[in-house]
């Protein structure tokens, strides 16, 4: 009798921890951004996003830090949704200038952001001097 009890015991607790285990896709948006190549006029970084239904990015010179409706109103659509991630090209930028990076995502439930700072290189094929 008693090892029907401990057997039933411990089947219960392995039910009540099996049940209580978090779920990774719990609805809550989650936004990543990393940096990518630099070069003199170019910029590339990665976005990446679980349980987005709406995704958009903002670049600028100044860093004003704007808010989520600044940065969805204001921003390019980047076509993502659910767990997904893209690598995102800035073209005809200035050489040697930083640019601040702003990602907002959202889906019913939760919004979240994620900034970055980049900066182009400067132009090198001016004055080189072969010699050195």
């Amino acid at each position: 009798m008693k090892r029907i009890l401990t057997a039933f015991i411990f089947a219960a607790l392995l039910l009540v921890v099996g049940c209580n285990k978090e779920s990774k896709n719990d609805g809550i948006v989650r936004v990543g951004l990393a940096a990518g190549k630099i070069s003199e006029t170019t910029l590339e970084f990665s976005v990446s996003v679980i349980n987005a239904t709406n995704c958009s990015y903002l670049w600028l010179k100044e860093n004003t830090e704007p808010s989520i409706d600044d940065i969805i109103a204001n921003g390019t659509t980047i076509m993502l949704s659910g767990m997904a991630s893209r690598t995102i090209r800035l073209d005809d930028l200035e050489p040697n200038t930083t640019y601040h990076i702003y990602v907002a995502a959202s889906n019913f439930y939760s919004t979240d952001t994620a900034y970055l700072r980049m900066a182009t290189v400067s132009d090198i094929s001016g004055d080189v001097n072969p010699d050195i």
